[in-house]
């Protein structure tokens, strides 16, 4: 984000005008699996210690999680912006003493609307949003496999304030809702599900491309 707000620079404003680019990254609320990184890479260990006679310790466990969760716009009116959120994660555990592995992926993308209020040294808004999606859980153990599917649902909204950095780049936080839906595509005649509500912060970069328009 800051390669690209340095290469944009004259060609970047904070203002909110109609004919701009929305780009940033951010948190997210509650999306199964993503964690609360804003965009990155996490590698963990984890080791079980005891000073009983006999125990003899174990390799460590071994965690690896990449989120990345961008998201793309276009200021359709001045201070009017309609994009797309999209979410990839990615997170692999392996037993450190029976050598189990567990992978979990999700993928979704979903529409989000935001209004930025005429207020020139804060930018105040109002934004509401929803991804829809899939994960898959991979379990590898003992030389079998298994593997489930789920359909997943995102809908939430909130009211934010983004703070300018510079004349080109805001640093948006946001407190707001949201619902998070998880349900297994296959073998559920019952529309079996996991509903999740939470309150909450999000976090995000916003850069705005192009000169845009006061009309």
């Amino acid at each position: 984000m800051v390669a690209l707000a340095m290469l944009c620079f004259n060609s970047l404003t904070a203002q909110t005008n109609k004919g701009q680019v929305f780009m940033g990254v951010s948190t997210a609320f509650a999306v199964a699996g993503t964690g609360t990184d804003l965009m990155g890479i996490a590698f963990t260990t984890e080791k079980y210690k005891s000073n009983a006679e006999g125990y003899e310790e174990s390799d460590p466990d071994k965690q690896t999680s990449f989120n990345l969760l961008p998201r793309a716009g276009y200021i359709v009116v001045n201070g009017l912006v309609i994009g797309l959120d999209f979410t990839f994660t990615l997170s692999v555990y392996k037993d450190g003493e029976y050598d189990d592995k567990w992978t979990e992926t999700l993928f979704a993308t979903g529409p989000f609307v935001r209004y930025y209020f005429p207020v020139d040294k804060v930018k105040p808004y109002i934004e509401a949003s929803g991804v829809f999606g899939s994960s898959k859980s991979k379990y590898e153990y003992e030389g079998d496999t298994d593997e489930y599917k789920y359909a997943v649902r995102s809908i939430g909204g909130g009211v934010g304030v983004g703070v300018p950095i510079g004349d080109h780049v805001t640093f948006d936080v946001m407190a707001g809702y949201n619902s998070l839906m998880r349900k297994a595509k296959k073998d559920n005649p019952d529309n079996n599900r996991h509903v999740y509500g939470s309150f909450g912060f999000r976090f995000g970069f916003i850069v705005f491309i192009g000169g845009g328009s006061n009309n």
